[in-house]
């Protein structure tokens, strides 16, 4: 039953139904409340539905129950960048980055969290490496590293 409730709520998310796969990903919950697998996915679409104070507090009990998981750490650096914490984004992103040096995703949250820290030299770095992990797909970057570049005053580039 947990692994059809899992798959079930896997693609109403991917369909953005957001509530329908909230209510599957509860279902989860109550059935397996200690699996950092359906904590972390009730907590991604959590913060889709804009309710960040759940969504951490699941991120954080996922964090003790799977201290290694990679996609913990990463989802949490990307609620605490709406969560306009920069700092603790960065830590974040950087433990997924030494925890899975190839996941793009990382590198994006640790370029725009040290780009809100003001540090664009890191940010542009994160940038580009995020790029390079996945060139095609992904405007986001490239997006954010003309401004990037503009900001610094470097319009050749």
């Amino acid at each position: 039953m947990l692994p059809n409730l899992l798959v079930e709520g896997d693609r109403l998310y991917a369909a953005k139904q957001l509530a329908a796969a909230t209510a599957l990903f509860r279902q989860a919950f109550l059935l397996s409340p200690a699996d950092p697998n359906v904590l972390l996915r009730l907590a991604v679409v959590l913060a889709e539905s804009d309710d960040l104070y759940s969504s951490a507090t699941l991120l954080r009990w996922a964090e003790r129950l799977a201290p290694l998981s990679v996609d913990v750490h990463s989802n949490r650096a990307s609620l605490q960048l709406r969560q306009k914490e920069p700092e603790m984004a960065a830590v974040s992103a950087s433990r997924a980055i030494v925890l899975d040096p190839c996941r793009w995703g990382a590198y994006t949250n640790f370029a725009v969290a040290n780009q809100s820290l003001a540090l664009p030299e890191q940010a542009l770095c994160h940038y580009e490496r995020s790029l390079q992990l996945r060139p095609s797909g992904n405007d986001h970057p490239r997006v954010n590293i003309g401004q990037l570049l503009l900001s610094m005053g470097r319009f050749a580039e």
